[in-house]
């Protein structure tokens, strides 16, 4: 009898264990597909993002953010908030005519945050006097799965690649 009691204890747990074996080549090919859709998702965030900066469109570019996002920017505090962060950028919005470009060197896929690591460059006119700028940098935004499925970013770190003046 203990013998018998052995032998259905052992094919249940191979039983049990080959199911779920079986299922996680399908899990894992969704988890794939998924990954891929997301990058797809944050890529086209990422051109949509440039495209509304160069558009100037500052009421577009608030909903790329969290209410309680942070900035890290270079060779300044950092900036706290949506508001802070729009009227931190306010005066570029408002005071040149700008091209931005990004490209993606590296995304990171989590649930529900995510990061994406890019190069950019930004050349601005003043739409009144004033000099012309000229930006060549790399930074990261990390993003949040909205509910719907969305990204919106939590975080933004830039740099420049233009060593600072002496």
């Amino acid at each position: 009898m203990k013998y018998l009691v052995n032998l259905v204890t052992l094919l249940l747990l191979v039983s049990l264990a080959s199911a779920a074996f079986s299922q996680q080549p399908q899990q894992l090919a969704e988890r794939a597909s998924d990954a891929d859709a997301d990058v797809k998702a944050i890529k086209e965030w990422i051109k949509r993002y440039c495209d509304t900066v160069t558009a100037g469109d500052i009421d577009a570019y608030r909903a790329f953010w969290t209410e309680d996002v942070v900035w890290l920017p270079p060779n300044g505090a950092t900036v706290k908030g949506i508001e802070a962060c729009m009227e931190h950028n306010r005066p570029y919005f408002e005071d040149y005519e700008s091209v931005e470009k990004m490209s993606v060197e590296e995304i990171k896929i989590g649930n529900p945050i995510s990061f994406v690591h890019v190069n950019y460059t930004c050349v601005g006119k003043p739409k009144a006097e004033g000099e012309p700028f000229k930006e060549d940098g790399k930074g990261i935004f990390i993003l949040k799965r909205k509910p719907d499925g969305s990204w919106v970013s939590t975080h933004c770190v830039w740099n420049s690649n233009i060593p600072i003046p002496e």
